[in-house]
């Protein structure tokens, strides 16, 4: 269970380190079983004087947990914004919400600087785009496409994508699978080697 001298503890070790202290998942909910503890603590007690302890007490640990919070979150962010530059970062020692947090943040920064870009280098980002369409098309089409080297005349024929396709021998020809499955299947042609 936490507790104040942990906290302040905490918070010595955040304002000290670069990176995240290590802390347990469940850290931000201990903090509000914590806190909550202490509010029932306050209402049960009858003598002012102790009341007023754990009023402080209260106080104290929320000044220290915001101030730890921001500590942290300052890193996440920092950890978020060197994703986006392309540099590996480990998530280590953040706890679950932290961990949502840093996720979130990376995706709406990545998504921010892609604007920015677009704006800075319209034309660098349009052929950027333009290559990543391309190489998927070019992806799509070895998918659905075999190079074949033809063995023998073959009279004009429509092939299965509505295209009009006439063979001569040795010609090498990109076509739909299916029909140079049934023109291998014929004789008529030969799978090249390496093809998907």
């Amino acid at each position: 269970m936490v507790n104040l001298e942990e906290l302040r503890d905490l918070l010595r070790k955040e304002r000290r380190m670069d990176e995240l202290t290590e802390l347990d998942d469940n850290f931000y909910p201990q903090v509000g079983s914590y806190i909550k503890d202490l509010e029932n603590e306050i209402d049960k007690k009858q003598e002012e004087n102790k009341k007023q302890m754990l009023r402080d007490e209260r106080e104290s640990a929320k000044r220290f947990i915001e101030k730890i919070f921001d500590r942290r979150i300052g890193k996440v962010i920092r950890l978020a914004s060197l994703n986006t530059k392309g540099l590996s970062v480990k998530e280590k020692n953040m706890t679950i919400e932290e961990r949502e947090i840093f996720t979130s943040l990376k995706d709406e920064l990545k998504e921010g600087r892609k604007k920015v870009e677009q704006k800075i280098f319209p034309k660098e980002t349009k052929d950027t785009q333009e290559n990543n369409n391309t190489k998927e098309k070019l992806n799509k089409s070895e998918e659905t496409f075999s190079v074949v080297r033809v063995l023998d005349n073959f009279p004009k024929f429509v092939g299965s994508n509505g295209r009009s396709h006439c063979l001569s021998k040795e010609d090498v020809v990109s076509l739909p699978k299916e029909d140079a499955k049934m023109l291998i299947k014929k004789g008529v042609a030969e799978k090249i080697e390496g093809d998907h």
